[in-house]
């Protein structure tokens, strides 16, 4: 009995139909089963500091994206967003990732604060010395015919939380930029006095952006051939952070021992979030041996600004 061709094109029709309607099926679910499987773990505060030449700090935000299921994940399109106390603070987009079947992928974040709101929600965390940060992850995964053609997009979003120690990520003190350790010998000056200038008269509060004329004075310990370096450094005081150098200026002085110097540097005083002020910090330029270690040359402070203000240079 001869088959009619109708019957056969039909039979050839319905298989192809069921291969592609397989195909899809297929691709479906097993795009569906892995982007359901996608999770968030192990979020982790690498550091948080100020932006020195920026109104704003920094921080950066690592943690694994793991895929427990048997299929690979293409990820397309990612786009991060950071949270911080439960408001979100920072978002980082069109990253791609692959994470394999059974496998977890490492996620770094390096990102910037610079908002009032965000460094508002950030502040009050310094504060608690604790934070909330989280991680949504909001992926793109492509389903495909047995990997050969896509033909739609799956979207999940991803989110996890960790409770973070901050003052464990900043350190219990606040060092100081410039300061090494201690030696006995004698520097080669002291400190007479320290003033602040603008605008023509000696001032302790300044506005953001004004030009500052430092004045220091000083006596010799001894007598001063111009071949000992000495750093004057202008260092901010920063509320939560470590203290930064924000100038710093070298001099070389040649004095007769009791004799009194003044120099003069200038600066522009700024303004950030988490600045209370300058100070000065004084270190000369020595060389330090330690036995078995050999020598080597280090800036040793002998001078700091007290510690409040006056006469530290308050910025409003």
């Amino acid at each position: 009995m001869r088959i009619p061709r109708k019957w056969l094109a039909g039979a050839v029709i319905a298989v192809v139909v069921a291969v592609m309607a397989a195909g899809l099926a297929l691709g479906y679910f097993g795009a569906a089963e892995t982007v359901k499987a996608l999770s968030i773990e192990g979020i982790k505060l690498n550091s948080i500091y100020v932006l020195h030449h920026a109104y704003g700090v920094g921080m950066n935000v690592s943690f694994k994206v793991s895929n427990p299921s048997g299929n690979d994940a293409e990820l397309r399109n990612v786009t991060y967003e950071i949270m911080v106390n439960g408001v979100k603070v920072a978002e980082v987009g069109g990253q791609e990732l692959s994470v394999g079947s059974s496998m977890s992928s490492e996620v770094s974040l390096q990102f910037s604060i610079s908002d009032n709101k965000s460094l508002n929600v950030v502040e009050e965390a310094l504060k608690s010395g604790r934070m909330d940060l989280g991680v949504k992850a909001h992926v793109t995964m492509p389903a495909t015919w047995f990997g050969v053609a896509e033909f739609m997009n799956l979207e999940r979003t991803l989110s996890a939380t960790s409770s973070v120690n901050v003052n464990q990520i900043l350190g219990a003190g606040k060092p100081n930029a410039t300061t090494a350790p201690l030696t006995a010998s004698q520097p080669p000056f002291k400190v007479v006095k320290v003033v602040w200038f603008a605008g023509g008269k000696e001032v302790y509060e300044v506005k953001r952006n004004t030009e500052v004329d430092l004045w220091i004075k000083i006596q010799a310990n001894r007598d001063l051939s111009g071949n000992e370096e000495v750093r004057i450094f202008i260092v901010g005081d920063y509320k939560f952070f470590p203290d930064g150098e924000e100038k710093s200026f070298t001099i070389a002085p040649i004095m007769h021992k009791g004799e009194t110097a003044v120099y003069r540097f200038t600066f522009t005083a700024k303004h950030h979030w988490a600045l209370r002020g300058y100070y000065v910090e004084i270190g000369w330029k020595k060389t330090v041996c330690t036995g078995h270690y050999g020598c080597k040359q280090v800036i040793e402070s002998f001078y700091t600004m007290k510690n409040s203000y006056p006469p530290r240079l308050k910025v409003d």
